[in-house]
C-alpha cells in the first residue's frame, strides 16, 4: 500500500473527524490485531518536538468491519486535553498502522493547518 499525500486542517474550538478506508490489492484491508499511530511535528524530522501525538483510544480509533482509521480530535481545551496547548499554524502529520507483527506502515501524510479561532463564546 503506498501512502497517500492529504492535508488536514483543525479549526481550533471544533470537533475534527477524518477517516481514511484502507485496501490492499483493491480489496479492504483486514485490520484485526492492528494498532495505529498519529503524529504532528513542526517538521518532518525525529528531533522535532511532537505537537500532538494519537494512538488508538486517545484520538484514534479502529473500524475493523469498514477497514477504517477514524482521527477524532476537539478543537477545546477542556474536552480534549491534548489539544489544550496547540500553538503551530503549520506543521507535518503522517500516520502508521501497526500490524500485529510489529511493522510499522505509513498509510497517509502531509500538512496540517491549524487555525485559531477568532470569536470565542
Amino acid at each position: 500500500m503506498k501512502p497517500k499525500l492529504f492535508p488536514l486542517q483543525i479549526d481550533q474550538g471544533a470537533l475534527f473527524t477524518r477517516g481514511f478506508r484502507l485496501k490492499s490489492h483493491g480489496a479492504p484491508l483486514d485490520l484485526n490485531g492492528y494498532t495505529a499511530r498519529l503524529q504532528i511535528r513542526a517538521k518532518a524530522d525525529e528531533t522535532s518536538p511532537v505537537l500532538l501525538d494519537l494512538a488508538v483510544g486517545s484520538g484514534l480509533s479502529i473500524d475493523i468491519p469498514n477497514a477504517r482509521i477514524l482521527i477524532q480530535v476537539s478543537g477545546k481545551a477542556e474536552a480534549d486535553p491534548s489539544t489544550a496547548d496547540l500553538s503551530f499554524d503549520r506543521a507535518v502529520y503522517d500516520l502508521k498502522i501497526i500490524s500485529p507483527e510489529g511493522e510499522p506502515q505509513k498509510i497517509v501524510g502531509g500538512s496540517v493547518h491549524y487555525v485559531k479561532a477568532v470569536t470565542h463564546v
